[in-house]
């Protein structure tokens, strides 16, 4: 099967864009698409508790999956790797308008896949830092917060006389 997927992260966007644009891509590939997956939310939000995460325990092997763009898939690089990682080890494709990608079982996939997964992991080792204005905080002790700034190298420009 193939499926279009499409996400907005806002009810003041539209989801007909990236709907055009991968019909549009459709058309030219020659491929059907059998389901859409729309929804409106944010790409911070875990897979599994988006309509993604429904989506990707449905897909099965040499099923496709066509996005707009990789950003739809989520909002920071671990997320999207970690979602490719798992699409791609199950033998399912992914194909991007904007940028082109045909993810699938040929030798540059797998390289990428194994790229992808290398990052996954090393995404596990760290935790999920909090968006900027988002209201939360990480807390971090004074002699820690300290060593951070002492290891920070401050330049000045000629030009201006302030900080770069």
């Amino acid at each position: 099967m193939t499926f279009g997927y499409i996400r907005v992260s806002t009810d003041k966007q539209t989801v007909e864009n990236q709907r055009f644009e991968i019909k549009k891509y459709a058309n030219k590939e020659k491929i059907i698409i059998n389901s859409w997956i729309d929804e409106t939310i944010s790409g911070t939000i875990s897979p599994s508790k988006r309509n993604l995460g429904k989506l990707l325990n449905r897909v099965q092997k040499g099923d496709i999956i066509i996005c707009s763009e990789l950003s739809r898939l989520g909002r920071n690089m671990f997320m999207i790797m970690s979602i490719l990682n798992n699409l791609m080890e199950r033998g399912v494709m992914i194909y991007t308008v904007k940028e082109g990608y045909k993810l699938g079982e040929d030798l540059t996939s797998k390289v990428l896949a194994f790229a992808f997964s290398i990052s996954a992991e090393i995404a596990e080792d760290y935790p999920e830092l909090p968006d900027v204005g988002s209201g939360r905080s990480v807390p971090i002790s004074q002699p820690a917060l300290k060593e951070l700034i002492s290891g920070t190298i401050f330049s000045v420009s000629e030009n201006q006389g302030r900080p770069i």
